[in-house]
């Protein structure tokens, strides 16, 4: 806004440029232009500064300027601190959502490690069946049940061995 100080003279001047002034207010109000409105606090401000002589009309021009600066720099204030609310319930929500995939994920994590608990005991029995079973054949057996049951418990053991191996 350009506003020329020194011409204004007579009461009725200032009052002209502070219309004007108070016009562009409205309009960045609704237009909900935050830069504008930060722009007029200062044209208000400069217009409280420069304005003279300090008559009536022109201290009560003055207060009005004061009063729609103090409304713009609140409007402006108010924008930012609905813009940070919005965020900061943007931001819990997004962490209640990462905390309930972080649950999510632990309890699966901990359920492969059980899955993966369980086929090593299950394997490791399978093992234990096949090293008593052994015994039986070693004794009452022929050789190809006994090679038969030597290959049973490598196979339990390799087994064995490679889940221990596994990452999960």
């Amino acid at each position: 806004m350009n506003i020329v100080w020194n011409e204004l003279e007579t009461a009725d001047d200032w009052r002209t440029a502070l219309d004007s002034i108070l016009a562009e207010a409205r309009r960045a109000s609704d237009e909900n232009d935050d830069d504008e409105r930060l722009d007029l606090c200062k044209v208000l401000r400069a217009f409280v500064l420069k304005s003279f002589p300090n008559t009536k009309p022109i201290t009560d021009y003055d207060r009005i300027a004061l009063e729609a600066q103090q409304a713009l720099s609140e409007a402006v204030v108010d924008d930012a601190l609905d813009r940070i609310e919005a965020r900061t319930t943007t931001l819990i929500a997004l962490r209640k959502e990462i905390a309930a995939v972080t649950e999510q994920t632990e309890a699966e994590v901990a359920k492969l490690r059980l899955d993966k608990a369980h086929t090593l005991i299950d394997t490791l029995t399978d093992a234990s069946r096949a090293l008593d079973d052994f015994d039986t054949v070693l004794v009452d057996g022929d050789d190809e049940e006994l090679s038969k049951r030597l290959a049973e418990i490598a196979a339990a053991i390799a087994k064995f061995k490679a889940l221990v191996q596994k990452k999960a």
